[in-house]
């Protein structure tokens, strides 16, 4: 059995010494493989901090206080009567377009209109191609192109403080002209429609149109802040891997817009808020989410056909180092070689011994 024994062990030797020949020919280290997850992987805390920061920002973009707080300084800029704190007095002043031609009560074909879509349909759509585009307005008004145009500017930023909001830049293309002849837009329907399937009446138009249609800073304010706290999170915990920031960011503004839809249509009987600057936001970072997951890929793609090669080579080494021993099917069969070899040798020996007398 002692025979035997080292017969055993010398075959241990020889399966370290392949590995070590694998080992040292191929480069690679066969006992040193170990399995771990993607730096782009979330955990637990990221879901939960996502789902918490877009929250957030949908609770500051439906907060009933601002906006009020926000409409306030609207109200300072428009030199309306009230009662005001200090930084409202400070933005009003900043932002004061108190008789602008922009606020002209008419529509864009010249007829007169109402207070509630005065924006929609004169002096505020940037984009609009007639005689109401703001900017020209301004610069007519002001006799300068420089103050025109910053005028403007402030007019538009601060309509987006109020609560009615600013229209989506390129609203004007929706106009249509009625059979009396007079000069609407799609959009007012639109809210008209809706107000009378939730309401059965059209008194809701103007705030459904204003969380449907505009821009507004209340909006925007709840994505920055969703944004804001996504960052200070990176940091905290020391977060560099930028596929896994665009799956949180991506995450936060999804959650940020689903959930103030949802607040919008419990308040509104099932018409939802629509927030345009987290939607934008999300699609952006969708984009780069995208991009990084294919780059990821890409560079995972490579590593794994490294990879396949290195195990073909090991595969033919093995096969090689398989091919040049002698397998047996059983222990039996061992045996038998073996106790085969014994008589050889026997015979050997006994060959050389009547060869010597």
């Amino acid at each position: 059995m002692a025979v035997y024994d080292e017969i055993y062990q010398n075959a241990l030797c020889e399966i370290d010494r392949i590995s070590a020949d694998i080992d040292n020919n191929i480069g690679f280290d066969t006992k040193s493989i170990i399995i771990e997850h993607s730096e782009s992987t979330l955990d637990a805390a990221d879901y939960c901090f996502t789902f918490l920061f877009g929250l957030l920002g949908a609770l500051v973009s439906t907060n009933e206080k601002l906006e009020a707080y926000l409409a306030d300084i609207h109200k300072v800029a428009s030199e309306a009567d009230g009662e005001y704190d200090k930084f409202q007095l400070l933005m009003g002043k900043l932002l004061h377009h108190k008789g602008d031609a922009i606020d002209t009560m008419q529509r864009r074909d010249g007829s007169s209109t109402y207070v509630m879509f005065h924006r929609l349909l004169w002096g505020h759509d940037p984009f609009s191609r007639g005689a109401d585009n703001p900017f020209r307005l301004m610069i007519a008004q002001e006799g300068s192109k420089t103050r025109g145009i910053l005028q403007a500017l402030r007019h538009l930023i601060a309509d987006t403080m109020s609560k009615q909001g600013l229209p989506l830049p390129g609203s004007s293309v929706l106009d249509y002209v009625t059979e009396d002849g007079k000069t609407t837009n799609y959009i007012i329907d639109i809210a008209n429609n809706l107000s009378i399937e939730a309401f059965d009446n059209k008194a809701m138009s103007q705030e459904i149109y204003s969380h449907l249609f505009t821009i507004r800073t209340q909006d925007i304010a709840g994505g920055v802040l969703a944004k804001l706290l996504a960052e200070v999170y990176f940091k905290a915990r020391k977060i560099d891997n930028k596929l896994r920031k665009a799956q949180i960011l991506f995450m936060v503004y999804a959650i940020n817009f689903f959930a103030e839809a949802v607040i919008g249509a419990v308040k509104q009987k099932g018409v939802p808020y629509i927030n345009i600057p987290v939607a934008t936001s999300m699609m952006v970072s969708f984009a780069k989410f995208c991009y990084y997951d294919a780059k990821e890929t890409h560079q995972l793609s490579k590593e794994t056909e490294k990879l396949t090669l290195l195990s073909e080579e090991i595969i033919d080494r093995y096969d090689y180092h398989a091919g040049m021993s002698i397998s047996y099917t059983s222990a039996e069969e061992l045996l038998c070689s073996l106790n085969c070899s014994d008589d050889n040798m026997g015979a050997l020996i006994d060959f050389l011994k009547g060869d010597e007398e």
